[in-house]
């Protein structure tokens, strides 16, 4: 049972998926792609969460199939990672355009001093659905 969304609980459920057990888990989008594994059992309410509580205390989980079981390993997650972060050579040339102009520049400023420092930023990511920044580090 994870029923954390604002705590960077993923590694403990996806330990636990990888090993073949449930994972009881809020839907929340920080959770979607665990949805895919059958032992996955998100909740939306109280109601629910115990009634997935009570069907996995009730049932044996189902065994991870191979395709499953590879999308827990380091080559699959290096996979992801690099489809993530792949561009095509016009996005690659517009985003050298962008870097290269004042334009950029000023994004680059608002991003850093406006939205990303303090207090301030803790509220715009708070707005946003993130945590605080500014009081982790002191």
């Amino acid at each position: 049972v994870n029923p954390s969304i604002s705590e960077v609980l993923c590694t403990a459920t996806a330990e636990a998926l990888a090993m073949g057990k449930f994972a009881i888990i809020p839907y929340h989008p920080s959770n979607y792609w665990f949805f895919q594994f059958p032992n996955c059992l998100p909740y939306r309410n109280k109601l629910e969460f115990v009634a997935n509580l009570r069907w996995a205390l009730n049932q044996k989980p189902k065994p991870l199939t191979a395709e499953q079981a590879h999308q827990f390993s380091w080559q699959a997650a290096t996979e992801r990672l690099f489809s993530a972060a792949s561009m095509t050579h016009r996005e690659a040339k517009a985003a050298m355009d962008l870097s290269s102009t004042m334009e950029g520049e000023r994004i680059a400023w608002f991003h850093n001093e406006v939205l990303g420092k303090g207090p301030r930023g803790d509220l715009i990511r708070k707005l946003f659905g993130a945590g605080p920044v500014s009081a982790q580090v002191q």
